[in-house]
């Protein structure tokens, strides 16, 4: 999927994903305070959002419910490979190794690291 959303859009979906349908002044009363946007920028990214075929909506009266049509892990996924590609030159293990070395990491942290790490190996022991 080569969707990317900005952090505009991205703070849209989120809300969508995690509470939907929604309406545009729902989402405008939940972002003003924070963000500082009319509801015409609300309006604005959902516009955009509906022309990238991320979300849907339903008319009710006069108003349109606003629901996610994409998968959030999808778009993780997708924002992931991105980054990947675009700071890694498509990497991964340099992404890692650079987020290990760099980032503080807890005792509890680093252990579940080692446990997926052993997981993994025992995956691609299993491996024909």
């Amino acid at each position: 999927m080569a969707l990317r959303l900005p952090d505009s859009e991205w703070m849209i979906m989120e809300l969508l994903w995690n509470q939907a349908p929604q309406t545009s002044t729902e989402l405008y009363d939940m972002l003003k305070s924070d963000k500082g946007w009319t509801k015409s920028t609300i309006k604005t990214l959902l516009a955009r959002l509906l022309d990238k075929d991320a979300i849907t909506f339903e008319k009710k009266g006069r108003s349109r419910y606003y629901s996610p049509k994409l998968i959030r892990d999808t778009c993780m996924n997708a924002a992931k490979e991105n980054l990947i590609q675009r700071f890694y030159s498509g990497a991964s293990q340099n992404m890692l190794l650079n987020f290990i070395k760099e980032e503080s990491l807890t005792e509890n942290d680093i252990q579940a690291l080692e446990n997926l790490l052993e997981e993994k190996k025992k995956q691609l022991r299993k491996r024909p």
